[in-house]
């Protein structure tokens, strides 16, 4: 019964196998156990966990014995009875073979085979008895619902995934006007330094200048096209890291004052052209945070992008700061625009909930947020008056190298 109501709480499905085979193995004391789990593309039954397989690349398909009487039955099928209740199947002997299995359980969702759980000799020698037999179907049972569950989990964690790029690729196009900017004002100071030096040669203006004076010229000349250029790709590193989807969090020392100023590479024309300015009100002393530094960017992005479409007034102000406390850091990402509604701001870290006109919002924005939020091991939380503005409050660990300095 533990065993059980621990495997249903599990929603990492390579998590659930391991634990499961490691919990049998633990408690029957087996020769080998083993799970395989339906792959529904290629329409094989894949080893997913085991213990004490020889060949862990066994695999299993519907005309296969074991899995052709396991879809029929749903019932549990023991070697020493397999010859009785399954004749006609000579290969099933060479199936428990493979698996070095004793028993072999359905695991079951909706009355379709989702797995097969085999168990190889107790390490006693003793034969399964029917009481054996009973508890084992139960727990296969109830292995079902929670490999189900986990499938259905990772499932949906796809989904957001490619919703969150989905999402990141339509802001990326809103971007193109701002993007377009900071990289054509130095490439046009880089095309203006190159083109008056060749009108000034074509005019003779160099004719009276030594050799010492032309290298000199064309060194000041270089070092402002080398300067621009770094400016230039600087801006596409930062598309382009920005652009590429987020994977698993990977956890490091983040800097909020560098990634805010990062963010503000990519949107900070934008601001300006609606009059928006944005204020770092972040201490020296203000501790790094325990985060994914690319996803923590993604927030940023985010909720500062949210907050400038928030605003309506003549002189926007968005105000990011930061205040440690202990092992958490806070941050505050307030802003004077319009507000949230009392009545909407349980909503908006619901999917698809938006407040913005139709066709400018998909809604996904904040409730990824609070997904990668929650995903770095922080906390979001929002607090807004209508026609005066919203503050957005999170809270992250703090960096481990910080904590032991302030400990010191």
């Amino acid at each position: 019964k533990t065993f059980t109501n621990e495997v249903l709480t599990v929603l990492d499905l390579q998590k659930l196998t391991e634990q499961t085979i490691i919990g049998l193995n633990k408690i029957i004391k087996l020769e080998a156990v083993s799970i395989l789990l339906l792959d529904k593309e290629a329409k094989t039954y894949k080893i997913t966990a085991s213990l004490g397989i020889k060949d862990k690349n066994a695999s299993f398909t519907e005309k296969d014995a074991i899995v052709s009487y396991l879809k029929q039955t749903h019932e549990p099928i023991v070697k020493t009875e397999a010859a009785d209740r399954m004749q006609g199947h000579s290969d099933l002997r060479e199936d428990f073979k493979k698996l070095s299995a004793q028993i072999c359980l359905p695991i079951a969702h909706h009355d379709e085979l989702i797995g097969v759980l085999s168990l190889g000799m107790k390490k006693s020698g003793d034969e399964f008895s029917q009481e054996d037999v009973d508890i084992l179907t139960t727990l296969a049972r109830t292995l079902g619902i929670a490999i189900a569950n986990a499938q259905l989990f990772d499932q949906l964690s796809k989904t957001q995934a490619e919703a969150a790029q989905r999402e990141k690729m339509a802001v990326i196009g809103t971007l193109a006007a701002g993007i377009n900017h900071e990289i054509c004002n130095p490439l046009g100071i880089v095309r203006g330094q190159c083109e008056m030096f060749l009108l000034n040669l074509r005019d003779g203006l160099y004719v009276s200048k030594s050799r010492e004076d032309m290298c000199l010229i064309a060194s000041e000349i270089m070092n402002k096209v080398i300067k621009e250029t770094d400016r230039a790709t600087s801006i596409t590193k930062k598309l382009s890291g920005f652009a590429k989807p987020s994977k698993k969090a990977d956890m490091e020392e983040v800097s909020i004052e560098k990634e805010a100023d990062e963010v503000l590479g990519l949107i900070g024309h934008d601001l300006r052209l609606n009059n928006i300015s944005f204020q770092k009100n972040i201490d020296s002393t203000f501790p790094k945070i325990a985060a994914d530094k690319r996803q923590i960017q993604e927030v940023l992005f985010n909720i500062i992008r949210n907050a400038a479409q928030a605003i309506e007034k003549k002189e926007g102000v968005i105000t990011l700061s930061g205040l440690a406390n202990g092992s958490t850091a806070t941050i505050k990402i307030s802003d004077n625009g319009s507000g949230i509604p009392a009545d909407k701001i349980g909503q908006i870290f619901n999917p698809f909930f938006t407040t913005k006109d139709p066709g400018k919002g998909t809604g996904l924005g904040l409730f990824i947020v609070r997904q990668v939020i929650e995903r770095n091991k922080g906390t979001i939380a929002v607090e807004s008056v209508e026609g005066q503005g919203t503050t957005f409050t999170l809270t992250f660990p703090v960096a481990k190298t910080h904590s032991k300095v302030l400990a010191a």
